[in-house]
């Protein structure tokens, strides 16, 4: 029985964060897989992906399995750091949190700005 509940346990604390919040409706129309999988890339680039807000979910024209959208996530301290841009494309995600370096923040905004998933 203790083996039992001790890999429930491990199962439960490596299983992903999954998003806690969208803040509008625009998740509507896009299948749950979809929805999980744009916050399984955005958090993998978050310090606190299970408080991360989402808003303004859109689908890329042309592109498959492409969204953007917005975050808000927090930061080391705690914070929110208010919403930011991310896109999500084909196993991998691009998000302008406000800790990238220059040379980071710049390539990011390049692959946000290709995509038109400025912030609105």
């Amino acid at each position: 029985m203790f083996r039992i509940l001790t890999a429930a346990a491990c199962l439960i604390t490596t299983a992903p964060a999954i998003a806690q919040t969208f803040v509008d409706d625009s998740s509507r129309g896009i299948p749950p897989a979809d929805l999980q999988l744009i916050v399984q890339l955005v958090s993998e680039r978050l310090v606190d992906p299970k408080s991360a807000q989402y808003r303004n979910l859109r689908r890329i024209a042309g592109v498959t399995e492409g969204y953007c959208g917005e975050v808000n996530p927090k930061n080391k301290a705690g914070a929110y750091t208010g919403f930011v841009s991310f896109v999500a494309t084909r196993g991998r995600a691009s998000v302008l949190t406000p800790d990238l370096s220059s040379d980071a923040r710049t390539e990011v905004w390049g692959r946000v700005a290709t995509y038109g998933c400025l912030k609105r």
